[in-house]
């Protein structure tokens, strides 16, 4: 359900703030965890700056909600098995993979359920606005959000993909342990579909027993309707 502005100022209600790379999408759930309203602010640049986060932010997610969840889309992330991980170590962790950048802040999460850590950053301007409006509010990478809210321990196989416009954001889960993280770039509907069924050819699943779940996708149905030709979707 998407309407333009039903944000009720209620401690009832709870607000999910999603930073993406075009803009913030701000979704209300009640206290049953029903979605009630959603709403989309763009950005107005690719690279937006402190005070125009805190101008979109200001007037909706100032209001009186009972928690106020931050996620943020990161491109820039490794996951670190929790036995080697060691909070001093992130910077170096993360360099591995990714070229130290000042315009980014550091950050890092513990994902206990998957026994490992999550290390990542985000551009500084969105940290410092976030930090001003929301101060000492842990800030979600939106994978390790997927982790903890979207994947449920289970026998079998299951790809979980977040879909961004041009990258897929995967996570395997084989009989109920993390086999992979990893993101992919892609530019067609028949892109996406190679990199998810190699995927299922190197990790030697079962294609037709393997479910793919796709989030995000939501304006991406092209996407789907090419995947499930050859996996299951749902």
């Amino acid at each position: 359900m998407e309407t333009e502005n039903q944000f009720t100022t209620t401690v009832q209600y709870r607000l999910i703030i999603l930073i993406g790379t075009t803009g913030i999408d701000l979704s209300v759930y009640d206290e049953a965890n029903a979605l009630i309203s959603t709403k989309k602010l763009e950005f107005s640049s690719a690279v937006p700056g402190t005070d125009e986060i805190i101008r979109l932010l200001s007037s909706d997610s100032q209001m009186n909600f009972s928690t106020v969840r931050v996620i943020v889309v990161s491109d820039i992330y490794s996951f670190v098995p929790e036995a080697i991980f060691r909070p001093a170590d992130a910077a170096v962790m993360l360099s591995f993979e990714h070229k130290p950048d000042k315009s980014q802040k550091l950050l890092y999460s513990s994902i206990v359920a998957w026994s490992c850590v999550n290390v990542f950053s985000i551009q500084l301007a969105i940290f410092t606005a976030l930090n001003q409006l929301f101060p000492g509010t842990e800030v979600e990478h939106h994978l390790s959000y997927v982790l903890t809210d979207k994947v449920v321990p289970q026998s079998g196989n299951r790809l979980y993909i977040w879909v961004q416009s041009k990258k897929l954001d995967m996570v395997v889960i084989s009989n109920g342990e993390l086999k992979l993280v990893n993101s992919f770039p892609y530019t067609t509907p028949e892109d996406f579909t190679y990199h998810t069924l190699n995927v299922i050819e190197q990790l030697a699943l079962n294609v037709d027993s393997c479910a793919v779940t796709l989030l995000n996708a939501e304006k991406r149905m092209e996407v789907k309707a090419v995947l499930e030709k050859y996996v299951i979707v749902n």
